[in-house]
């Protein structure tokens, strides 16, 4: 009886984050140097824990970038990402010439 209870406890999965991204918004960054600043909006609806944050920016002439990070979340929070993306060009990206995204899951 103890064996079942033990195998039964140790297969039971703990409760893990649920992240949902809520929000994403970029803007350029000029000064010294360019970039686009990706901002990813994200709200846990499950446990706390550790989540990947992914955000992608293309731009209209041909270049695109990902970039990921891991990091933890508290249960029931909304957080933001901020990811920097010092690839593109000014005159790549620049003016608003290109599409941006962000996707959460847990990790």
């Amino acid at each position: 009886m103890i064996a079942i209870l033990a195998v039964s406890f140790a297969c039971a999965s703990a409760p893990t984050p649920n992240p949902e991204v809520i929000g994403v918004t970029a803007k350029e960054k000029i000064g010294f140097a360019y970039g686009v600043l990706v901002v990813c909006r994200v709200r846990n609806l499950g446990a706390a824990g550790l989540i990947t944050v992914r955000a992608d920016l293309a731009v209209k002439n041909g270049g695109r970038w990902t970039k990921d990070t891991i990091e933890r979340i508290a249960e029931g929070v909304t957080t933001e990402y901020e990811m920097l993306f010092s690839e593109p060009t000014f005159l790549a990206a620049g003016l608003g010439r290109f599409t941006y995204d962000c996707a959460a899951e847990a990790s």
